[in-house]
């Protein structure tokens, strides 16, 4: 009989991926960053995320002003559209759902949208 050692992952997802993290104004427009590296913080019930945002970042802004953001980890096949949205700013007044093709999607238990095309 041999002893069976249970391990619990430490990052489910290693190297962390590149994600597009949706934020949205006191309007309710939506404004897609694209981040280098989304990290677990916990994988445990609730699990906890990290994200990582420059203080002069609009995205940075908005979501210290409304206090929700949702993280979606794109495809290898989106990485045009995942390098468009980290090149150009919303504060600029740019839609980025529209410029680059996303599909925004009501998300369940914040404000700010998912994007359709992201399968996480």
């Amino acid at each position: 009989m041999t002893n069976k050692v249970e391990r619990e992952p430490r990052r489910p997802v290693y190297p962390t991926p590149a994600g597009l993290v949706v934020s949205i104004d006191a309007a309710a427009k939506p404004n897609i960053i694209t981040l280098g590296e989304i990290f677990n913080l916990s994988i445990r019930n609730p699990v906890w995320i990290g994200i990582a945002v420059r203080e002069a970042n609009y995205s940075h802004h908005l979501i210290k002003e409304q206090g929700e953001f949702t993280v979606n980890l794109p495809t290898s096949t989106m990485l045009t559209k995942v390098q468009g949205c980290g090149r150009c700013s919303g504060r600029d007044g740019i839609d980025k759902f529209a410029r680059f093709n996303l599909t925004p999607l009501p998300s369940k238990y914040v404000k700010p949208p998912i994007i359709a095309e992201c399968p996480l």
